[in-house]
């Protein structure tokens, strides 16, 4: 996999000083990036869910996603970075397994469902402690 730097200058106050940084793919669990010339790939790594998306993958997708299209054609103007590295032409997102994607995480949704309802029902049981009525969760 090629490695990126991104070389700028940043005005410190006093001086101009030229501050390289570390330019790495964003660390990821649940889905990974490969990269084939100017094609880069993101498979969802989630099979035993059908591939379902929870709030940490979306995340992890939206982190590859915009690393990628920062590195693009599109974004650049141009084919190839001062090193000859190609930008990114084309993006292709497949998963592992035999389903593409089953859309949202069910057991996410109701575990958010059940700790909003929680939180509900305990700001309903301080009201009704300070009207002075028995309220039990």
């Amino acid at each position: 996999m090629p490695s990126f730097q991104i070389t700028s200058l940043e005005y410190s106050g006093c001086d101009i000083m030229e501050k390289t940084i570390s330019d790495k793919v964003p660390e990821t669990e649940l889905c990974y990036l490969e990269i084939e010339g100017p094609v880069a790939i993101i498979t969802i790594s989630r099979k035993e869910v059908f591939n379902a998306l929870n709030a940490q993958l979306i995340s992890e997708l939206i982190d590859l996603i915009g690393w990628t299209s920062s590195r693009s054609v599109a974004k650049n103007n141009s084919l190839k970075d001062s090193n000859e590295t190609p930008y990114f032409r084309a993006l292709v997102l497949k998963s592992e397994g035999k389903h593409f994607c089953a859309g949202a995480d069910v057991n996410m949704m109701n575990r958010t469902l059940r700790r909003e309802a929680r939180h509900t029902a305990c700001s309903n049981r301080s009201i009704c402690v300070q009207e002075n009525r028995q309220f039990s969760i």
